[in-house]
């Protein structure tokens, strides 16, 4: 063993340029892999564990209506065994409020009296480690998402849009309040002391609404619970309703587009580095022939000889996981710290679990490295020794490896590519020459204009949502208007006095209702055992064509026994276009015929939209309350809107659609495009480093034949040139099937994400002019190392080429 251990040895020494280079793909391999590992399995833990630590809601009941009490309601709740249910909390809504002088536009804001004892579901956490119990008079606790976006601190002051005599409220405090801490939020529950609620509520013609929420010991059971709770009130439960699915969608979907698209392209990296492994390993036992088979005739076995190359992969791959580990805990941390920035109390360590999996990730590589070195280190075993010391390579390989001489009229290869120019003539001639590592150029181009090509189309469709607003389930109007119930006019004046401004192209009216799905008895069950799908409907008094709302399949609804439906919902149904479903709205059952299926990031799609016509006998005046204005100058959206509010005060809220996609979706750009950013320019370095490692050894390995081209008269340019040419050549052909990986293929991966999220088709958008520009760039990284590479043919003489080789 003492001999094995003396070759490995001398070998680290004799080849310390490519084992460099093997260690630093395998050091990024396992930076990129063990990082996307951590942050994949991290995501669902870590709300999970705060969930448990704040008491988590599995569900909570929105009473908005007046069609349950509120009181009997959470008695039931509270006697059912394995049940815990908060008391009704009392709130009202508004639209938006004031900070620094600039209103914050699409916020939902729950002004929340805060009850004398706190329930024990949804426990508030203190950002700055507050010790308060309640907030004092004249102060508010706001959550964390709503301070971090706005940066509102502490001691700030903000005003909300009752009425021009509202008095500001300070922040007491900033607490991490689960349900509607998420990224991407448009609703925050404002706490108030109980006499400021009172205050500030009365002179308000709106009744209270009351919020309950439940949890679950066993949350299998959970339609158990509600079968027991609509037999009991003979009736379904009819008002709004989220589910945890709802509540934890915003909190998962970054964490987890960002770690697939991170596992995806770690798995190429670990592809690429296991064939590196094994073309080294190969390149090195064809150099080391003839000392394999002194060392076999001095007495060392086969599998001795092979076990010097498999043991130099692995000490050389565990050298490389060490610090890629080590890293890779500062790179995880960074990237969830970002997107779980909303419920981090106070400013400890974020707490991960990281070195378990760092070391599963770093034992399943290790294996893989070995078992690709072994595979490679083979051919050792069947060598020959007299065959190895006599011609210096396996039998058989002779007429493979003539040296300079080859076939008559191909003398230093290159007389075949006569016609071509000199340089062109060597590149090619360099390609049958390392057939293995040409085919590697090609595949990590290849890899790395998917990966820049994706990038570039996911981080240009982020930003460019405004114009694909429609396809998120969205609407596209230009302005967005919420009648306050202190108005003068009723909603219809209201519609009426729009649709006469000159303006003005065409509005519509909105009434944003819940709705509840029936299924009918299964053969054999019982009347209650059915399941029943709740979902947010959207009424229209206009045109949803105007509102530039899509469709997947089918059309928009146009009779009143017609509705579109939201992919989730269709699917969760079994429903197709056509098929008849029965839908009670305030209590009203209804069946409703099939005419579309959409796609919705909110509600996760389970919603449905239909006309005015299909709820002209449950809704009255006051449900319809928003309005979506077009205008006929999109120009003039700035000017209309400060026109209005001007004149209309506090009786109205405003909002252009530019304000309300930018506050929706602006955190979605920022926290996507770090993490994108730093695998592309990963996967440039592997690009650049990989080209220039293999080129630097086959430009010290050919210096002979080098030396000869140079007494031929052909200049170091040119000898330079030939391998950039092929370099480049290979790399845009690479480059070409990479660009439709990147533009059909890695989409599609990235749909098995967002399809539980209610988006099945992700709206992309391709700018063939930015991506044809992106085009070269892998071919350019590729060529520069190539070139780089080749700067000893510049240095050396013809005679100490020679001499070197």
């Amino acid at each position: 063993m003492t001999a094995v251990w003396l070759l490995i040895r001398s070998y680290m020494q004799k080849r310390i340029l490519q084992n460099s280079f093997m260690v630093m793909i395998l050091f990024l391999c396992a930076l990129l892999f063990v990082t996307a590992v951590v942050v994949i399995n991290n995501t669902g833990k870590r709300y999970a564990d705060i969930h448990e630590q704040v008491q988590g809601s599995h569900q909570i009941l929105k009473l908005e209506q007046g069609l349950h009490d509120p009181e009997r309601t959470a008695a039931w709740w509270s006697q059912q065994e394995g049940v815990m249910a908060n008391r009704p909390l009392r709130y009202q809504s508004l639209n938006g409020l004031t900070f620094e002088q600039k209103d914050i536009p699409n916020l939902e804001v729950m002004l929340m009296e805060m009850p004398p004892q706190p329930g024990p579901v949804d426990q508030l956490l203190f950002a700055d480690q507050s010790g308060e119990k309640s907030p004092a008079k004249g102060s508010i606790w706001i959550p964390s998402s709503l301070a971090m976006q706005h940066h509102i601190e502490v001691g700030d002051q903000v005003q909300f849009n009752l009425d021009d005599n509202s008095p500001p409220l300070q922040v007491s405090a900033i607490v991490m309040d689960l349900p509607f801490s998420s990224p991407f939020t448009t609703t925050a529950r404002i706490w108030l002391h109980a006499e400021d609620y009172e205050a500030m509520t009365a002179a308000r013609s709106v009744p209270d609404s009351y919020m309950i929420a439940l949890r679950f010991e066993d949350t299998s059971q959970i339609h158990t619970y509600w079968q027991q709770f609509e037999q009991f009130f003979d009736t379904p439960y009819l008002e709004t309703l989220i589910d945890e699915r709802q509540l934890s969608s915003f909190f998962l979907v970054t964490n987890r587009m960002i770690g697939f698209i991170m596992i995806v392209f770690a798995a190429m990296m670990l592809i690429i580095a296991l064939y590196t492994i094994g073309f080294t390993i190969s390149d090195a036992i064809v150099s080391d022939y003839r000392t394999i088979g002194i060392v076999r005739s001095l007495g060392l076995t086969p599998y001795q000889i092979a076990s010097v190359y498999i043991l130099q992969a692995v000490s050389l791959a565990a050298a490389a996981f060490i610090p890629g580990i080590v890293l890779s805990d500062i790179l995880s941390r960074l990237i969830i710290e970002r997107s779980w920035v909303f419920l981090k109390a106070g400013d400890g360590i974020l707490p991960i679990d990281f070195w378990g999996y760092a070391i599963a990730v770093g034992v399943f590589m290790l294996l893989m490295v070995a078992g690709t070195a072994m595979y490679a280190a083979r051919s050792a075993v069947h060598l020959e020794p007299v065959q190895a010391i006599q011609h210096g390579r396996l039998k058989g390989e002779n007429k493979r490896h003539r040296g300079f001489k080859g076939e008559k009229g191909n003398r230093y290869g290159i007389q075949r590519f006569w016609k071509l120019p000199i340089f062109f003539s060597i590149g090619l001639n360099s390609v049958k020459q390392h057939r293995t590592g040409s085919w590697l150029v090609v595949v990590i181009s290849m890899m790395t204009t998917a990966l820049l090509v994706f990038g570039f189309i996911f981080i240009f469709s982020l930003i460019s949502i405004p114009s694909t607003i429609a396809q998120w389930g969205y609407d596209s109007s230009d302005i967005s208007m919420t009648v306050e119930e202190s108005s003068s006019m009723s909603s219809k004046e209201w519609l009426q006095h729009m649709q006469q401004d000159e303006r003005v192209r065409n509005v519509s009216r909105i009434a944003e209702l819940n709705g509840v799905f029936t299924e009918g008895s299964q053969a054999g069950t019982s009347s209650v055992e059915k399941r029943n799908v709740r979902i947010s409907i959207m009424a229209v008094d206009g045109h949803l064509a105007d509102m530039g709302m899509v469709n997947l399949t089918g059309r928009h609804p146009r009779k009143a026994n017609e509705l579109t439906i939201g992919v989730n919902a269709a699917k969760t149904m079994n429903k197709q276009i056509g098929d008849t479903v029965d839908l009670y709205i305030k209590g009203q059952r209804q069946t409703y015929m099939i005419t579309g299926t959409y796609q919705a990031i909110a509600n996760l799609s389970y919603s449905a939209r239909m006309t005015a016509a299909s709820v002209e006998s449950q809704v009255t005046d006051s449900d319809w309350q928003t309005f979506l204005i077009n205008l006929k100058e999109e120009s003039a959206v700035p000017a209309f809107i400060d026109e209005m509010k001007a004149t209309y005060g506090d009786q109205i809220w405003m909002a252009s659609q530019e304000d309300l996609v930018d506050e929706l979706f602006a955190q979605a750009v920022v926290i996507f495009i770090l993490p994108v950013l730093f695998i592309i320019g990963l996967f440039f370095f592997i690009t650049f480093a990989l080209v220039y490692g293999m080129y630097r050894i086959a430009m010290k390995k050919n210096s002979r034949r080098f030396g000869i081209y140079k007494t031929l008269g052909i200049s170091s340019a040119q000898i330079r040139s030939g391998y950039v040419c092929k370099v480049v050549i290979l790399s845009g052909i690479g480059s070409a099937i990479g660009v439709g990986s990147g533009a059909i293929g890695l989409p599609k991966l990235i749909q098995v994400v967002l399809h539980d999220y209610g988006i099945v088709q992700m709206p992309l958008l391709y700018h063939w002019v930015g991506i044809g520009l992106l085009l070269p760039t892998a071919a350019a990284c590729a060529g520069l190392g190539a070139w780089m590479a080749s700067g000893t043919v510049e240095k050396g003489s013809p005679g100490s080429l020679i001499a070197e080789g």
